[in-house]
């Protein structure tokens, strides 16, 4: 398993990695004029996601997983 500094650091770059914007483009657009996510909004979406699983674990009442991602949101701060 991961340390929550690891975690909030592939989170963060799991949300800022935009090699590719998902985006479909017409057939005849041969560049992506996309921006690219800022790391203001990279750190957002990622305590989102940390958001999500914290309420999963407390839920479940997993005491653990509350610890663990409570200081998974602490490391993303930190960013």
């Amino acid at each position: 398993m991961n340390t929550p500094k690891e975690k909030a650091e592939e989170l963060f770059y799991n949300m800022y990695n935009t090699e590719h914007c998902g985006i479909e483009h017409s057939p005849n657009k041969h560049y992506c004029d996309c921006n690219e996510i800022n790391l203001f909004q990279a750190k957002q979406c990622a305590l989102l996601a940390v958001n999500e699983m914290y309420k999963l674990a407390c839920e479940l009442d997993n005491v653990k997983m509350m610890n663990y991602y409570n200081d998974v949101e602490q490391e993303i701060e930190k960013l």
